[in-house]
């Protein structure tokens, strides 16, 4: 994972990323990240939770800074052989109240801030 570069990403949102570690002790099928936003001082920034001794890529797929938003994704290697990655996304930004982070669902087509905010949209709201 490429602390600086993200680091530079979220900045140009007009906020900060930590690194922060899990416990070693996660018990099997608990979450081997966690990203929240959490007050640190004055102000509040994103912080990244992962277990040390798992190997975690995390990307930036897009990032919009005129409109405070940044899409995430997560990749957290197999343990075992022939299994597959699990791929997690999260949608970081800022609304009417401060930032937030919301986790899309695994399953989605989104690959862009806009298309992770069409998914994340209540039925009734999206076009037909």
């Amino acid at each position: 994972m490429n602390k600086v570069l993200l680091k530079k990403q979220f900045e140009r949102l007009g906020t900060r990323i930590n690194f922060a570690s899990l416990l070693d002790t996660i018990r099997p099928g608990t979450d081997r990240v966690q990203l929240d936003v959490v007050q640190d001082g004055e102000e509040c920034c994103f912080e990244i939770r992962t277990n040390p001794s798992r190997l975690v890529h995390l990307m930036a797929l897009d990032v919009r800074p005129a409109e405070k938003r940044l899409l995430l994704m997560v990749m957290l290697p197999a343990c075992h052989v022939n299994a597959f990655d699990e791929r997690r996304l999260f949608l970081c930004g800022h609304d009417a109240v401060g930032w937030c982070v919301s986790e899309i669902p695994v399953l989605s087509p989104a690959l862009s801030v806009a298309s992770a905010q069409r998914v994340m949209q209540p039925l009734a709201l999206c076009p037909a």
